[in-house]
C-alpha cells in the first residue's frame, strides 16, 4: 500500500518548496561552472541569478564581462548541463547590472 505523501506527490507533482530548492541548487551549480571556466576573479563580476524555462539569467558587472560571457556561452551551457539527463539550460540571458549593491547587503 502506498503512503499518503507518495500518492499526493504523484497526483500533484513537485511541491513549491521542492521546486525552490532545485532552483537554488541549479543557481549554485551555474555559479560554480562560471568559476571553473573563468576562475575565482570572475565571481565578483558575474553571477547567475535565475533559471526559468531553460533560460539562465546572469548578471554581469559591465559590458566587457558580458561580452566574455557571450563568447563562451556554449562552453558554459555545456559545463552546466553536464550533470543533467536533459539540458536544463537552453539559452543564456546576460544582463548588465551592478553587483556591488548586492554584495554589501550580504
Amino acid at each position: 500500500m502506498d503512503r499518503l505523501g507518495g500518492l499526493i506527490a504523484r497526483k500533484f507533482g513537485k511541491s513549491t518548496l521542492t521546486k525552490q530548492v532545485e532552483a537554488g541548487l541549479n543557481i549554485e551549480a551555474a555559479n560554480a561552472a562560471i568559476k571553473r571556466i573563468w576562475g575565482a576573479l570572475i565571481t565578483r563580476e558575474a553571477k547567475a541569478i535565475s533559471l526559468k524555462n531553460g533560460i539562465l539569467t546572469i548578471y554581469a558587472s559591465g559590458p566587457i564581462v558580458a561580452q566574455e560571457l557571450k563568447f563562451k556561452q556554449n562552453k558554459l551551457m555545456a559545463e552546466f548541463n553536464l550533470g543533467h539527463k536533459e539540458p536544463a539550460v537552453k539559452k543564456l540571458k546576460i544582463v548588465i547590472h551592478s553587483l556591488e549593491s548586492e554584495d554589501k547587503s550580504c
